[in-house]
């Protein structure tokens, strides 16, 4: 039996003081930007953040690393490709230093992760305003031992960061946090920020969502025939995975759940996209086609193929019935494609974990447990029966686009 493929060309209690509005001079460091991960968080946070500043009016600018792909500017931000962009304590970056020292921004805007407390020194000996972007979750230990050592050591690449900061004793993360040189953080969810607030405390902390792409936010788009050219029928439950297939996204622990409960429900099919940015590839797709035939699922899942335009991906997503998103474990505080689901006013199957229920919660949720098959499958079927008999839409403009958050952006820096 073949696997049925398509490659389509389709806050806290705690304010910063408000003062006279002016347009201000921001510099944003951002490790790791490249022309491959300029879709996917946290690069496109800040990229798009930027963006939209400089369309306001703020002069601002983004310091990277010189590695192959790198960029020169992003929607009229120039990027300024250096050597490093880190500033251990122990060793003084002076290109890092020379580069703010002419550049002479108001505020200086650094992407860093828990880990980063332990041996980042962010004073930049300017008078600039300093802060801290975390668009990363704060683990606790038990979050991550559900993963069981093994998976640590095969996953060592993706999960040392998140480890070393979970296992990181918190009084010694509060003297770090100290000494660090930041005046105020900002987070993109609740849950991050109280967690944050408990670390760098009585320093303030922000959320400042992302937003989305406008295809996601397009009322008047339609789905005529998309249903056909994914070779679907009109009475199919068709449930949507639209994220990476790489580990810990979850998509394998949601094969097993439909392994569990496609013979009980009726017309049940599911599409996973092999979301892929540009030049990026993923061998782990090879061996999830392998995992679909060996459990005979290739009557029910189809994979969707190719570097898709986000209008592409939102038309397709507009014809399911309901979004998927069973992570083991959240690369970032604020996955986009839940928010993409939401902006589309679909239902949302995803995790008990970090901040992914506070995000669902927006519009219709379902919740299963990470890493649980079990508990993914019942929260299928909770959601078909209910999504086939209810005729409920969620409420529309939760989710917002990236004009939006460059205007709150631009309002918090002229408040500092």
């Amino acid at each position: 039996m073949q696997i049925q493929r398509l490659n389509l060309n389709l806050s806290v209690n705690i304010k910063f003081v408000e003062t006279k509005q002016h347009k201000r001079s921001v510099c944003f460091v951002l490790p790791g930007l490249s022309r491959l991960n300029l879709g996917v968080q946290p690069w496109r946070y800040v990229v798009e953040t930027a963006a939209q500043l400089y369309r306001l009016g703020h002069r601002v600018t983004i310091l990277s690393e010189s590695k192959p792909h790198a960029l020169t500017g992003y929607n009229g931000v120039p990027v300024r490709s250096l050597r490093s962009v880190q500033q251990p304590f122990w060793r003084r970056n002076a290109e890092l230093h020379k580069t703010i020292e002419v550049l002479k921004p108001d505020v200086l805007v650094w992407t860093l992760s828990l880990t980063d407390f332990l041996f980042q020194d962010y004073r930049a000996g300017g008078h600039q305003v300093q802060i801290g972007l975390l668009p990363y979750p704060l683990y606790a230990p038990r979050d991550l031992l559900r993963l069981g050592v093994k998976r640590w050591l095969t996953h060592w690449s993706f999960l040392h960061t998140h480890v070393l900061g979970a296992l990181a004793p918190r009084w010694f993360l509060r003297l770090r946090a100290g000494q660090l040189g930041l005046h105020g953080y900002v987070t993109q969810t609740e849950i991050t920020r109280w967690a944050l607030y408990g670390v760098v405390q009585p320093c303030p902390v922000r959320v400042i969502r992302p937003g989305v792409d406008a295809a996601w936010l397009d009322t008047n788009a339609h789905v005529n025939g998309v249903r056909a050219r994914l070779g679907l029928k009109h009475e199919d439950f068709v449930v949507l995975y639209f994220d990476s297939p790489a580990p810990l996204r979850g998509l394998p622990v949601l094969m097993d759940a439909l392994e569990r409960i496609h013979r009980q429900v009726p017309h049940l099919k599911l599409v996973a996209f092999n979301r892929r940015y540009l030049d990026e590839a993923h061998p782990t797709s090879e061996s999830l086609e392998t995992l679909v035939r060996q459990k005979d699922l290739t009557e029910v899942v189809r994979f969707v193929d190719g570097i898709l335009e986000p209008e592409m991906l939102a038309e397709i997503a507009r014809a399911s019935d309901l979004t998927a998103l069973p992570y083991e474990l959240l690369p970032v505080d604020a996955p986009l494609t839940v928010l993409e689901a939401l902006a589309l006013r679909k239902p949302v199957l995803t995790s008990r974990l970090g901040a992914l229920p506070e995000l669902a919660c927006l519009g219709r949720v379902y919740l299963a447990e990470p890493g649980d098959p079990d508990s993914v499958a019942q929260a299928l079927l909770t959601a078909w029966h209910q999504e086939r008999s209810a005729d409920v839409v969620s409420p529309s403009g939760v989710v917002r686009g990236w004009e939006a958050v460059g205007a709150e952006w631009s309002a918090f820096l002229q408040s500092l």
